[in-house]
């Protein structure tokens, strides 16, 4: 189903029609909705559409959200995303900011529909995009593992010192030795300092792209 009438266009991808039509409603007081219960559907209306930011459930019948943002990355769309889930799963989050995305549990509260819809499309993921790709580069860099590089993008979350371990699912003194195998081989002093080098990298990539 599309809803007409207004020319930012939106896709929404869940396969749950109920969920659908309530986020339809939120949604379509500032976009044009298209809307998939599918990757395989979402990926046709990509290629038909220009796209101002889109809504992904995790869980599809064939495949998942982020695999579906993955793939539209790959072909430089580079929009808001907005990725909803009811999986208990930690690294969601970081594979959501890893690929410039914003990871909500369901129910997704309307006040975040609303705001993701209204908040202007610069001051979103955009942002996200290129930071994701500076940590990316970095990890790969730096020989961090997938599991040294979850804890990274935390530490960039600004999640709290005691929360990273239930974040990760890990105890205290698993975050600790991570953090020690994170300095040393980025041959850094400190977490903060960490997170600040990459925030500058990320600072200068934006910079040279406005030139």
């Amino acid at each position: 189903m599309i809803s007409k009438g207004l020319t930012e266009r939106l896709l929404l991808v869940d396969d749950d029609d109920l969920v659908r039509a309530a986020y339809r409603r939120v949604l379509a007081a500032t976009h044009e909705v298209m809307e998939s219960a599918t990757v395989t559907r979402a990926k046709e209306l990509v290629e038909a559409y220009e796209l101002s930011r889109a809504v992904l459930d995790y869980r599809l019948p064939d495949g998942d959200g982020l695999e579906l943002l993955a793939w539209m990355r790959a072909r430089g769309i580079s929009c808001p995303v907005l990725v909803v889930t009811g999986e208990p799963d930690t690294t969601l989050t970081a594979r959501a900011f890893l690929l410039g995305a914003q990871l909500v549990f369901k129910p997704a509260p309307v006040e975040v529909l609303v705001a993701f819809g209204k908040a202007p499309h610069e001051a979103q993921v955009r942002v996200d995009v290129t930071l994701g790709d500076i940590v990316r580069s970095y990890a790969s860099e730096h020989g961090l593992s997938a599991r040294q590089t979850e804890l990274l993008v935390e530490l960039l979350n600004g999640t709290p010192r005691g929360a990273l371990g239930p974040r990760l699912g890990v105890g205290d003194n698993t975050i600790k030795t991570m953090v020690r195998e994170i300095l040393g081989k980025t041959q850094q002093p400190s977490t903060k300092r960490l997170v600040s080098e990459l925030l500058e990298r990320a600072a200068e990539a934006r910079e040279r792209s406005r030139r």
